[in-house]
């Protein structure tokens, strides 16, 4: 009868296929001493935790009685490290901490009141750099480890191991699943002993967007300003706080039904509200005023609805959002025409995006990288790292876009992209797209450094492009033939890597690019000379003869004193070529046959 009483208690807890998950995997997980409390926060689905459930009942402390210093421990562990004790120690470590990146920490002047905190550094974090680490970041990484905040609540119960991401990846605040132990054997007790606290450290990893609080599972979907948002709850400094049943979480905002308003649990006398707190809020209570807010339930989730006072027929009921696990996955915007800044940034569930009246987004907005869908018709600015990871996008549409900010659409995994108005793009756009195979941007004049990288496309065609900044199209491996018939201007580093190129038509491109199809300068300057002569169809670069002249020049590069790029190509008394020295006659005229087109 017990083991049947918890499998209900649990089931209506946290749903019948939690509670059917853990009896068909292990029966043992039910006698646990306090298994329904270590659940109650840890959601709807058992499958991610179950290794974790599994290890709970075979779990030994062993106390040595011998205990080093934490400080000890870390620089055995390659980290200078110290105990913070007061707000200047406390944000000592901002410096190493990438904009956009900084820990929230360092907003709060009375976190080192409330917590134990020990900074580590890597001894050699100077030898760490972030670029080196951008489009492929992970939370365990060298670079997300080379800075690390151990925060344990003074109260005890409590601990976060932050790292020097912080919101670039999931879940930053657990680095190591806050256990002390996988930075350095030993570390955890060690921490016990020195503060006289105790804490929950995970003996099993729990996965990404769980964390132990009390020694409850708690599954979260966002922290924000050391704040850890779940379904219907949100843990500050260790406390669990339960939403009431009018109330709804909207990612870090709770939604009152009764009185219609939108409050933020950080939100105080102290506190300074941030930008996307004031976007977000704006926006929603702007379109929900003069209506009737209807709440409706699905497996799906929890569904907002809109109807104006007074309307009596539901069908002409509107969505705006929808919730699933108090993350918002859904948004409808049925008359907002602006946005401003961080709208939405910390949101990584967000799969559907409607406005149609939308014509401008500010900087740093949507930050979920799950959208399959975007519906912005009368889009036509977007600012800075807006919509940076759009993995689930299979074909992006902004038919009204004439200008994108920097560091937009750097990851997506889209297969066409249709931007017919689109005339400036800023630096790093479509960064990381090697699923692009189509492109349709006929108005776009200009686009800044590192656009456009790694796609898939075997052909492109940019017609009223003037200016390409440096490293555009660098790792295009797949492009074969590319129209640049306005182009006046190329970085550096352009077309670098595009190994299967065989035509490049830039009739109007006087200054020679330096870097042109990995670094090879003699086929830079063939394809300059060819290119002059103004083919009405582009160039043919057969792929043998580039491979036969990579043969030769590694050969015979050492013949040639002044360098094949000073010996190819028009110059500037009449167009002809100097005189060859005469041992590299053969060499320049095997160079020729290859490259230029027979008569």
């Amino acid at each position: 009868m017990a083991e049947k009483s918890v499998f209900e208690q649990i089931k209506k807890q946290n749903g019948e296929r939690f509670a059917k998950a853990i009896r068909g995997y292990d029966n043992g997980i039910f006698d646990i001493p306090g298994i329904v409390d270590i659940v109650k926060y840890a959601g709807h689905e058992a499958e991610p935790i179950m290794d974790y459930l599994e290890s709970l009942k075979e779990i030994k402390i062993e106390e040595t009685g011998v205990y080093q210093d934490p400080l000890t421990l870390l620089d055995a562990a390659g980290y200078d490290a110290y105990y913070v004790t007061n707000l200047e120690e406390q944000n000592r470590i901002q410096k190493y901490y990438a904009d956009g990146e900084k820990l929230c920490t360092f907003h709060d002047p009375h976190r080192f009141e409330n917590y134990h905190i020990i900074n580590a550094v890597r001894k050699d974090v100077d030898q760490i750099r972030r670029e080196d680490f951008r489009g492929r970041e992970k939370r365990e990484d060298e670079y997300g480890t080379s800075v690390l905040s151990i925060q344990i609540l003074k109260e005890g119960g409590f601990i976060s191991i932050k790292n020097r991401y912080n919101h670039t990846v999931n879940n930053p605040d657990n680095t190591f699943f806050s256990n002390p132990d996988l930075i350095i054997p030993g570390l955890a007790n060690s921490l016990r002993h020195h503060f006289n606290t105790d804490f929950s450290s995970q003996k099993s990893q729990l996965p990404h967007n769980y964390t132990l609080v009390n020694d409850q599972i708690v599954h979260i979907h966002c922290e924000k300003d050391n704040i850890y948002f779940g379904s219907n709850f949100y843990v500050k400094d260790g406390v669990i706080h339960q939403l009431k049943d009018h109330e709804i979480m909207l990612d870090s905002h709770i939604f009152d039904m009764r009185t219609k308003t939108l409050s933020y649990p950080g939100a105080g006398p102290s506190d300074t509200k941030t930008e996307e707190d004031t976007e977000f809020k704006k926006a929603f209570l702007k379109e929900i005023e003069g209506h009737k807010v209807i709440l409706k339930k699905d497996k799906d989730g929890q569904h907002l609805f809109i109807r104006k006072e007074g309307e009596k027929d539901p069908a002409k009921d509107v969505e705006i959002l929808t919730v699933k696990d108090g993350a918002i996955t859904a948004l409808n915007l049925p008359t907002t025409t602006e946005i401003g800044n961080a709208f939405l940034c910390d949101n990584k569930a967000l799969t559907s995006f409607t406005a149609p009246h939308l014509t401008s987004i500010g900087d740093n907005c949507i930050g979920s990288n799950r959208i399959k869908s975007l519906n912005l018709p009368a889009l036509k600015t977007i600012g800075d790292y807006s919509f940076e990871g759009t993995d689930g996008l299979e074909s992006l549409e902004l038919p009204a876009l004439t200008r994108i900010g920097h560091d937009c659409f750097s990851d997506i995994d889209a297969e066409s992209l249709s931007l017919p108005a689109l005339t400036e793009m800023g630096d790093f756009c479509f960064e990381f797209a090697p699923e692009l195979k189509t492109l349709n941007l006929p108005a776009l004049k200009k686009m800044e450094v590192g656009c456009l990288k790694n796609v898939g496309a075997k052909s492109i065609s940019l017609p009223s492009l003037t200016t390409m900044g440096g490293g555009c199209l660098d790792g295009a491996k797949a492009l074969e033939v590319i129209s640049l018939p306005v182009l006046t201007d190329m970085g550096k580093g352009c077309l670098a890597f595009s190994t299967s190129l065989k035509s490049f038509y830039a009739p109007l491109l006087e200054e020679k690019p330096d870097y042109l199809l990995n670094r090879l300068s003699f086929l830079k300057q063939t394809i300059l000379w060819m290119k002059r002569r103004q083919p009405p169809k582009g160039l043919p670069i057969a792929e043998t003869g580039i491979s036969a002249a990579l043969r030769t020049v590694e050969s015979e590069r050492s013949t040639s004193p002044k360098g094949i790029s000073a010996q190819l190509g028009p110059t500037a008394n009449g167009g002809q070529n100097q005189q060859q020295p005469e041992q590299n006659t053969s060499f320049f005229k095997r160079l020729r046959d290859w490259f230029l087109p027979q008569k």
